[in-house]
């Protein structure tokens, strides 16, 4: 997955994420199955953890706080 962060905004492929801050960014964990469609990642910024999840066959994804 291609994560990455300037100091406004966090971004997956050039898309902004909404309700992530870039302060305290973080890759905690990234599950990548090679025969499932649906990829996990579990991101945290200084406020919050969130659950990731990226289709890649019709490029949808949720960024969800848990």
């Amino acid at each position: 997955m291609a994560f990455s962060h300037d100091k406004n905004s966090v971004y997956f492929y050039g898309k902004k994420l909404d309700r992530i801050s870039p302060q305290g960014f973080k890759i905690i964990d990234l599950t990548v199955n090679s025969g499932d469609s649906e990829k996990i990642a579990f991101l945290t910024d200084s406020r919050n953890l969130y659950k990731f999840t990226y289709g890649f066959d019709d490029e949808r994804y949720n960024l969800k706080k848990i």
